[in-house]
């Protein structure tokens, strides 16, 4: 199941949600305990989220494509593609902060660097469009500079070439740690929640930064699904011009000290929000119960089912006497004002 449901998100391709979905994090923080025993993990900052970024009042979509394509020199389609899926980079960006923090300071607290956190996005949101953009991108474009100084050209396979390059030079920029973990070149389902291999991959992280004593940010990717709001049929699932009804991959940024054994995950949109149609899928995945779909999310099914039972619940012995006793007075009440 796991294979398969990685290949569809990977592939953005529409389709019925048939996983177990999730809203909150609770399920997300077991996996992690399993994953990381003896640890302790943190979610410092959950509220501050630069997902929404770069935005700036005033400021249309054109316009901040046409700004992202300048800087990161890419065309406009490329730009509007990075626009709608940079949670990497920004978990880059604030497992960055967190990185730079624990070294200067080993007795860092959860709490100062989630007030660290919400410092960064702050002075993001109130930084011009351009500042936003070469700060979030900014790992971006090196990965994008470096495949341009690799490529081959005039090669029957230039354009494999580029694919390898980017996404070895993506892996060596944003998550330099990996490559001196494993020897073998790390690959998204090695470190993906719910894989077989993620156990293998941790494990000889964690021997890694107790051994060295250091501090590392790692990705661990998440499969989720993007509900749509309508049920949709098979003639709209082939129109793939909308992304939703689709899994999809999103970014936690785990920071490892290997000093105290502590991990600090860094999510760039800040939490899963109820009701918001996004939802992680279930650790270890299982199949739903319920029947697929891409309207009903777990939140929406818990939703009804809970709205159902209080309209089906029944009075108690107890509420039935003090409604009786509330009537009875009322009824003699009204009775001896008549008589008057």
């Amino acid at each position: 199941m796991f294979s398969t449901v990685l290949r569809e998100a990977l592939a953005r391709r529409r389709m019925c949600c048939t996983v177990l979905t999730e809203y909150d994090s609770q399920n997300l923080k077991t996996y992690l305990s399993s994953l990381l025993p003896g640890w302790h993990t943190f979610f410092p900052a959950t509220e501050a989220s630069i997902t929404h970024l770069p935005s700036q009042r005033g400021s249309s979509r054109s316009k901040k494509v046409q700004e992202l394509a300048t800087f990161l020199g890419v065309t406009a389609q490329v730009a509007d593609d990075r626009l709608d899926g940079h949670c990497e980079t920004c978990a880059v960006l604030m497992a960055s902060t967190v990185e730079k923090v624990l070294l200067a300071n080993q007795n860092c607290t959860a709490d100062v660097l989630g007030r660290c956190l919400i410092a960064l996005r702050n002075d993001l949101t109130k930084a011009s469009l351009k500042v936003q953009m070469e700060t979030i991108f900014a790992a971006e474009r090196k990965v994008l500079l470096s495949v341009q100084q690799k490529d081959v050209k005039d090669d029957d396979d230039a354009a494999t070439l580029h694919k390898e390059n980017r996404a070895n030079e993506r892996t060596r920029i944003f998550w330099p740690a990996t490559s001196e973990i494993s020897l073998v070149l790390p690959r998204t389902r090695s470190w993906c929640a719910g894989g077989s291999e993620t156990q293998n991959s941790f494990a000889s992280a964690v021997d890694f930064v107790c051994e060295k004593g250091t501090v590392v940010r790692l990705p661990l990717y998440l499969l989720c699904y993007i509900f749509d709001g309508d049920e949709l049929t098979k003639a709209d699932l082939e129109y793939t011009e909308i992304e939703t009804a689709q899994y999809s991959v999103h970014v936690l940024a785990l920071v490892l000290d290997g000093r105290t054994k502590t991990c600090y995950a860094c999510d760039p949109n800040g939490h899963f929000k109820p009701g918001s149609g996004l939802e992680y899928l279930h650790l270890p995945l299982q199949e739903r119960s319920d029947v697929a779909t891409t309207f009903l999310s777990k939140h929406d099914i818990e939703r009804q089912r809970n709205t159902a039972t209080k309209r089906r619940k029944k009075c108690t012995p107890k509420q039935v006497y003090s409604y009786y006793f509330f009537f009875s007075k009322f009824t003699s009440f009204v009775f001896r004002k008549r008589k008057k």
